[in-house]
């Protein structure tokens, strides 16, 4: 008898251990559901980042800030130009990630679309733009080739260098070395009579933009009239005051042209000259103060004085024309300082002296 108690004991014994082994091992994998669960709903990657979700609020982990529709995200797939986020270029940069960024596939031609409907592509005014083939294309001193498709974009007319393009290239397609073939092979003087000021290139995923343009949107500085002041007049130079007296000449003489400026310039008490000379220069060669021949230029007149080393030239150009372009062009060479009101240009020779 007491044998049998002892069986039966020791049966309701092993029983119970069975079923608290059997709760904790329920219990564990429930909580390993749970955690799986969780993690498999919470987490998503994106551009190589991780991307947690609480709440419908998004962080991004890594340390990087989630970027606004209007920036571009940081990731291997960019290449941001290097330009003043203020430039004109910048303006059209930022159409161009942006249509990228919302249509991994779309078309060249669309993406010139978005740039030209924009505000800077609506700055251009009467605008162009076609689907180009690889070879020679304008804006550039070689052929280009490498790319699936390109649109180019440029204005109808004006007075100003500009020319843009979208290229496409293949997935696979090294997008490194075609932005340093378009870098190497620009030519900001492709267009007769003017250069452009700066460029801005760029290149989102597997798409490519270049634009040679202006500094700065189109625009008159200094009120009504268009004024491009000397970067390099000295204060208390004859440089200066010519460039002071010129400034003030044409204000007051609305309309005069380079011929009206010479004269005034010549019989002016700024200028070192006792007895000064005015002479119409010859536009079509070249002379020791200037490499080329002149093109989209109306009148050109020395004022100088035998003996002396200043030379001054006033210039009247096409009217519609960027007086910065066309300087940088023709304009060049040490010691020279120039500015511009309106079409009218003045150019200094060895001026930049103290005043005695």
């Amino acid at each position: 008898m007491r044998k049998i108690i002892a069986l039966m004991i020791a049966a309701l014994m092993l029983l119970s251990i069975v079923a608290c082994d059997n709760a904790g091992n329920n219990e564990e994998t429930t909580t390993n559901t749970e955690e799986t669960t969780v993690g498999s709903n919470e987490e998503t990657t994106v551009g190589g980042n991780e991307e947690t979700t609480v709440g419908g609020e998004e962080t991004t982990v890594g340390g990087e800030e989630e970027t606004t529709e209007a920036e571009v995200e940081n990731t291997d797939a960019v290449i941001a130009p290097a330009v003043s986020e203020n430039s004109w270029g910048y303006a059209f940069w930022t159409v161009f990630a942006d249509s990228v960024k919302n249509n991994p596939q779309i078309a060249t031609g669309e993406v010139v679309y978005n740039m030209l409907m924009s505000p800077a592509g609506q700055a251009i005014g009467m605008a162009d733009n076609m689907d180009m083939v690889p070879g020679f294309l304008q804006g550039f001193s070689e052929e280009i080739h490498g790319f699936k498709s390109a649109t180019v974009f440029a204005p109808f007319a004006a007075g100003y260098a500009f020319i843009g393009y979208v290229f496409e290239l293949e997935a696979d397609a090294d997008v490194n070395a075609f932005v340093n073939t378009l870098d190497e092979k620009k030519d900001l003087r492709w267009m007769m009579c003017m250069t452009a000021e700066t460029y801005t290139l760029g290149a989102y995923n597997n798409y490519v933009m270049i634009v040679m343009s202006p500094e700065a949107m189109p625009g008159a500085v200094g009120g009504d009239a268009a004024i491009v002041y000397p970067e390099n007049a000295q204060d208390g130079t004859y440089a200066a005051e010519i460039w002071n007296f010129f400034e003030q000449a044409m204000t007051e003489s609305a309309g005069a042209g380079a011929e009206e400026m010479a004269y005034a310039v010549a019989y002016s008490p700024v200028v070192p000259f006792m007895v000064a000379d005015v002479n119409a220069v010859d536009m079509t060669v070249a002379n020791d103060h200037f490499a080329n021949g002149f093109d989209c230029i109306e009148a050109m007149f020395s004022v100088t004085e035998t003996g002396s080393d200043v030379v001054i030239y006033l210039f009247s150009i096409e009217n519609g024309l960027d007086p910065a372009g066309w300087a940088s062009w023709y304009v060049t060479g040490e010691g020279v300082v120039w500015g511009a009101y309106n079409n009218v240009l003045i150019a200094i020779h060895n001026a930049n002296v103290s005043v005695q």
